[in-house]
C-alpha cells in the first residue's frame, strides 16, 4: 500500500515538466573578428519589449542569452535581428534531463567477469 501511494509523488516530483522552461539564443557576428554588442546593450533591448532574461554570458566569439520562457523566444528574436543586423542568432533548447526512472529502466546490466 505504501508503495501505490509513494510512486506518484516520486513520478511527479521526478517529471521533466516540473522544470522551468527557457530557451538560448546564441548571438555570433557575420564575419570572423567583427564586434559583437555588449552584453548589457542585449540586456536593454529586451528589456524594453518586456522580455525576461536569465542571463547573458559571454562565449568565444559569441553571446549566449538564456530566456525565462521559450514563448518570448520569438520576440526576443526579432528585437535582436533588428537591433543588431550584423549578427546572426540561433535558437537552442537545452537538453531536458532525463527521469531518475526513465535511467533506472533502460540501464545496461554490468556483468562481471
Amino acid at each position: 500500500m505504501m508503495i501505490l501511494v509513494m510512486l506518484p509523488i516520486i513520478l511527479l516530483t521526478q517529471s521533466p515538466s516540473r522544470q522551468q522552461d527557457e530557451t538560448l539564443l546564441h548571438i555570433f557576428p557575420h564575419h570572423q573578428g567583427a564586434p559583437l554588442p555588449d552584453g548589457f546593450y542585449v540586456y536593454q533591448r529586451l528589456n524594453e519589449r518586456g522580455i525576461a532574461i536569465k542571463s547573458i554570458t559571454p562565449a568565444p566569439d559569441s553571446l549566449i542569452v538564456r530566456l525565462a520562457s521559450s514563448e518570448q523566444t520569438f520576440a526576443a528574436r526579432e528585437t535582436l535581428r533588428s537591433s543588431f543586423p550584423q549578427a546572426k542568432i540561433i535558437t537552442q533548447q537545452p537538453p531536458k534531463p532525463v527521469p531518475f526512472w526513465r535511467q533506472k529502466l533502460t540501464q545496461k546490466t554490468a556483468t562481471l567477469g
